[in-house]
């Protein structure tokens, strides 16, 4: 009813405004004198004219378009923060009035697109990343952009995402198998472990292994010996940590007193009564070994007979004779123990073992430079091996119990004939009477501990490609572990050392091709100066080898004659 009495009223007022029509004279002046209406509602007016508002819609152009006091009502996020294209092309900016009014944009143009790069961008603004690139299998990006497999000194390979080690460049090793640090170790010129650098040379994973550090080790001679361990320098040399004793006078006791490897040396005119070339020191107590006590330092190398040039410790003893004739103790049975020569190997240079041949006070190998132990010590295995070096020790007169007991130290060579044990003697290995061309007379066993010398030995030394070189050296002194058993005698750590004269040297290179004489030449130089010139002109030797029992056929010799 209010909205029909509305439009009443509205078609009154318009009637009222048009009245007169289109007569010239009639009076614009709205007659106030008479009260109604169109009094109550006040003069008419042109509204446009006048500038009132007229509604519309509300469009985004920063007017009130629909008059209702307020502005762009509607488009709520004019003026917030707003971003034009993607990836790399986005432009940060704010969101604005469209140009027709109708929208609200965001304000700035977006940036033009660029190559797409493996940067975790996507450069070429088409809403991917990285597309194109082989994350899983791209060295130059493995799993992720710029993770490049490039370990160092490594053959290196992307699989599965994951940076994998497959390969060292040569000259290096990978030794903690971390992919992360690539062949971290670095091989040494020669790929040998060097004493005392403190690197890990041959990238075993282990450092300055091989020289025995930490073992114990004895210095000096005689009465100066004194104990300590193999250590590293201050110049970084291998050596015995211990300081040599002081020496004093030589004297008629049994001890080395003088420190020079020799006993009771200069003393024999004076206390060799029956000239057998054996000491009889009287102020020596040994009157308590024979019924088993303890006997002094000597005793044992004392002149049991000093009157009978046929009895003494430097006189060879005969078998199953009821005579004692090398003083110790007994007479020694006609009974033959056998073994084989397992490992034969050079030692390295300054190997504590070795024996100091030149007298000061380091230990001597002229054989052990690290090529020649590379070379030489592989071939000699395969000598062994293969049965081409078959050395054979043999004991005579030896029967348990062997402890301070003397007996003749062999070594015969032989022929495998029924592999693993049984050896033929080769003849050529023994002398017209059927002894050991390599003899050791009166070699002892004290506390397991063999000790035999001065004696020839003659080594096959291995030359690759070439026949073994028949070296002898002499003056030479064997030390091992020794024990006699049912089957035969065992050698355990036994380290021999000689000189080889440069007559001898020399006598063995002429089997030599010409090439490999001066090769030989120049990794085994002369060490030891026998002439005493000041010039070095022969050459140590140390060798460490094992034995176990074997059968030699064919030894002792029949029907030869008794030594």
């Amino acid at each position: 009813m209010k909205r029909m009495a509305l439009l009443a009223w509205v078609a009154i007022f318009a009637c009222a405004c048009d009245d007169g029509g289109d007569d010239a004279t009639a009076d614009p002046t709205p007659d106030t004198g008479t009260p109604g209406m169109l009094a109550d509602a006040g003069a008419p007016r042109d509204d446009a004219a006048a500038g009132a508002c007229q509604p519309s819609d509300e469009l985004c152009n920063g007017a009130d378009d629909d008059c209702d006091g307020e502005t762009d009502e509607g488009f709520t996020r004019l003026g917030s923060a707003c971003a034009t294209g993607v990836g790399a092309c986005a432009v940060e900016d704010v969101w604005v009035c469209s140009p027709d009014g109708r929208f609200e944009v965001c304000g700035g143009d977006a940036a033009d697109p660029t190559d797409e790069l493996c940067n975790e961008v996507d450069d070429d603004c088409d809403g991917e990343t990285d597309e194109g690139f082989a994350l899983l299998g791209d060295a130059e990006n493995c799993g992720r952009c710029g993770n490049a497999c490039d370990a160092a000194n490594a053959e290196n390979l992307c699989e599965r995402g994951a940076c994998r080690v497959v390969g060292c460049v040569e000259g290096f090793v990978d030794v903690n198998d971390d992919d992360a640090d690539g062949c971290e170790c670095a091989l040494a010129e020669d790929g040998l472990e060097v004493a005392c650098n403190g690197r890990d040379d041959d990238c075993d994973g282990a450092t300055d292994e091989g020289f025995d550090l930490g073992a114990p080790c004895t210095v000096g001679e005689g009465a100066c010996v004194a104990e300590g361990v193999i250590a590293c320098d201050d110049a970084g040399a291998l050596g015995c940590d211990a300081e040599p004793g002081a020496a004093s006078d030589e004297a008629c006791n049994g001890v080395d007193d003088d420190c020079d490897g020799l006993t009771d040396e200069g003393l024999l005119d004076a206390f060799d009564l029956d000239g057998d070339g054996a000491l009889f020191c009287p102020e020596l107590d040994c009157g308590g070994c024979a019924d088993g006590g303890a006997c002094p330092a000597g005793c044992a190398d004392q002149d049991c007979a000093p009157d009978d040039p046929g009895r003494g410790p430097t006189v060879r003893e005969v078998c199953d004779d009821g005579i004692d004739q090398n003083c110790d103790g007994r007479d020694a049975p006609c009974q033959v123990a056998t073994g084989h020569i397992d490992r034969l190997e050079l030692a390295s240079k300054n190997d504590p073992h070795c024996r100091d041949v030149t007298g000061d006070g380091v230990p001597d190998n002229a054989f052990g430079d690290p090529l020649v132990l590379a070379l030489a010590n592989p071939e000699m295995a395969r000598y062994i091996q293969t049965g081409s070096l078959s050395m054979l020790p043999v004991a005579l007169g030896l029967a348990p119990p062997i402890e301070d007991v003397r007996f003749d130290l062999g070594v015969v060579l032989g022929r495998l004939t029924n592999a693993p044990t049984v050896w033929d003697l080769l003849p050529e290995s023994v002398d017209a009477d059927g002894q050991p061309l390599m003899l050791f007379p009166n070699a002892i066993v004290r506390d397991e501990v063999l000790t035999a010398g001065p004696g020839d030995f003659i080594l096959g030394f291995p030359i690759v490609g070439q026949p073994p070189l028949p070296l002898r050296a002499s003056d030479t002194l064997i030390t091992a572990g020794f024990a006699l058993e049912d089957d035969g005698l065992r050698v355990v750590d036994g380290w021999l050392s000689g000189v080889v004269t440069q007559e001898d040297f020399d006598a063995a290179l002429v089997l030599l091709d010409e090439a490999f004489r001066d090769l030989v030449r120049d990794f085994i130089v002369p060490d030891v100066d026998l002439d005493g010139d000041g010039v070095p002109e022969a050459y140590s030797a140390c060798i460490n080898f094992d034995a176990s029992p074997a059968t030699v056929q064919g030894f002792p010799v029949e029907d030869a004659p008794e030594p």
